[in-house]
């Protein structure tokens, strides 16, 4: 968890995610931290008198992680003498499969041995709703007489954000806290609060009607500046041919910038040259710049006019993952000869959006390509 904080890594596993929060918790008293979160933040709110049943401290041997049984392995298992608590956690991903929380109930039941019963979907609250309230789930766990409910990882983090307040908290415990609602933050938990993102970076309603103006008008202009780079690859006296015919999405659908496209490849090559080597440009928003890469390959490059979004990372990696080589206006990338991308050298040089025009594409775009082909 620290080298996340601390920008060493990216980690989007759900089970990271799940072992960080709960993991660290554990370390602390129950009724301190993990009670009061649980009980101000459960859905339906009747679940939290059932939970305010448990009078507990140390609970780091109540605690079950990933339990292997035969209906599946919950994420969380919580077995105090008065009641069973089952908790499954959702980040990035959904249910696995229609049935998966009916088969928890089923675990919790055989487990019970006469306690009362609680499984809790925590997730994103536009995840929850609809997954814990349907009919036919209610009438399922009102049968097995287990209290199924809910707990918006918004509401988790503002709990933890209240008990820095709202309870006296020792300093290994602000310790706790303080770490949980950095992580949680920078997975992008926190709730909608308005448009006031802080007094330095405030912004007015023109300015942020201007500024998703100026956005659209850039997207506009991007497309339209590859369409001119197709079209002059397919005239008649190209020495280039396409080889994607569609744009590559950097951002998946898993992620929550995923609406924001911010860099566009297209991929082409030599008529005359052998399809071991491949040439591109990458347009990315965010830094304002063109980059126009030649990419050369170990073996014969296949290649198809259908690569999708998730291909992104062939073409994209290779320019910010190895180490660097600068001679004049042109990057050398270090790749070692195990890379997993199938290259022997990557070369590219950058070219900001604001240098290019209509009349200089053909220079700026296609003439660097000829330029990277003799080196």
């Amino acid at each position: 968890m620290l080298a996340e904080l601390h920008g060493k890594l990216e980690n989007h596993m759900e089970d990271e995610l799940t072992g960080n929060v709960f993991g660290t918790l554990r370390y602390a008293a129950f009724n301190k931290i993990l009670k009061p979160i649980l009980k101000s933040c459960v859905r339906p709110k009747n679940i939290s008198a059932v939970i305010e049943k448990v009078q507990c401290e140390f609970f780091g041997d109540k605690i079950i992680f990933w339990e292997k049984t035969k209906y599946g392995e919950p994420d969380l298992l919580l077995n105090f003498d008065e009641v069973i608590i089952c908790i499954e956690v959702k980040y990035l991903s959904g249910l696995s499969g229609d049935n998966q929380l009916e088969r928890e109930a089923k675990i919790i039941s055989d487990k019970s041995a006469g306690r009362e019963k609680i499984l809790l979907l925590l997730a994103k609250e536009s995840a929850c709703v609809d997954i814990v309230t349907a009919d036919y789930r209610k009438k399922f766990f009102d049968k097995w007489q287990v209290n199924l409910g809910y707990i918006a990882w918004e509401d988790f983090l503002d709990a933890l954000k209240n008990l820095k307040t709202a309870a006296p908290l020792n300093p290994y415990e602000n310790i706790i806290v303080d770490d949980l609602i950095k992580l949680l933050t920078l997975k992008d938990f926190a709730p909608f609060r308005s448009f006031d993102i802080g007094k330095e970076n405030s912004m007015t309603d023109t300015e942020i009607k201007n500024a998703a103006a100026v956005i659209r008008k850039t997207h506009e202009n991007v497309d339209k500046f590859l369409t001119q780079c197709k079209n002059l690859a397919k005239n008649d006296g190209s020495k280039y041919e396409l080889l994607t015919e569609k744009f590559l999405r950097w951002s998946s659908d898993v992620y929550p910038a995923a609406w924001m496209t911010d860099g566009f490849i297209l991929l082409f090559k030599r008529k005359d040259d052998a399809v071991n080597t491949v040439y591109g440009i990458e347009v990315d928003i965010l830094s304002a710049c063109v980059v126009v890469i030649k990419y050369t390959y170990a073996d014969a490059f296949n290649y198809s006019a259908r690569i999708s979004p998730s291909d992104f990372g062939k073409y994209d990696e290779p320019l910010w993952k190895f180490e660097s080589e600068y001679k004049g206006d042109y990057t050398f990338m270090k790749i070692p000869s195990d890379n997993k991308y199938n290259l022997n050298s990557v070369i590219f040089t950058e070219i900001p959006l604001s240098e290019i025009t209509a009349d200089n594409v053909t220079e700026k775009i296609f003439g660097n390509f000829e330029k990277l082909a003799t080196l």
